[in-house]
């Protein structure tokens, strides 16, 4: 029997054969294309990634940036209110009282002795022997030892 004779004696046709290696075709094509679809999907996967962490980075960046803002705005605040804190009293000044050694002095002072002006009654911070005595007691020197 002849090659013909043989595949019609078992029921197969030219269509069907043609078929078949259509199909076989079809599946080596596939066998040969999942490599590739692999490959990018794994790109796009990649991508996927580098721009979510990008949009990550970039979220955290702001985040920053406005905590650096809110702790810049709440130090001047703190700043501004350290500021206001202590603000020394003016003697007072009377024609009959004219006793400028105390304001004189008033002038010069920083620091602790400030403090210690600041902290006298009106009076005694304008009488120059009071506001002495209470620098001397402060800084526990005498006038012989300054």
């Amino acid at each position: 029997m002849t090659h013909i004779g043989l595949l019609t004696k078992f029921g197969i046709t030219d269509k069907e054969r043609e078929k078949r290696q259509a199909e076989r075709e079809a599946e080596l094509q596939v066998e040969r294309e999942r490599p590739e679809l692999k490959d990018q999907r794994g790109k796009a996967e990649l991508q996927f990634e580098a721009k979510m962490r990008e949009i990550e980075h970039s979220s955290v960046m702001e985040l920053e940036q406005l905590r650096h803002y809110s702790i810049t705005e709440d130090s001047k605040t703190h700043v501004l209110s350290s500021l206001k804190v202590k603000v020394p009293k003016l003697p007072n000044f009377e024609k009959k009282n004219d006793n400028m050694d105390s304001n004189v002095v008033f002038a010069f002072l920083k620091g602790k002795a400030l403090d210690v002006y600041s902290q006298l009654p009106r009076d005694d911070a304008s009488n120059y022997d009071l506001l002495k005595t209470a620098l001397l007691e402060r800084f526990e020197v005498t006038e012989e030892g300054f």
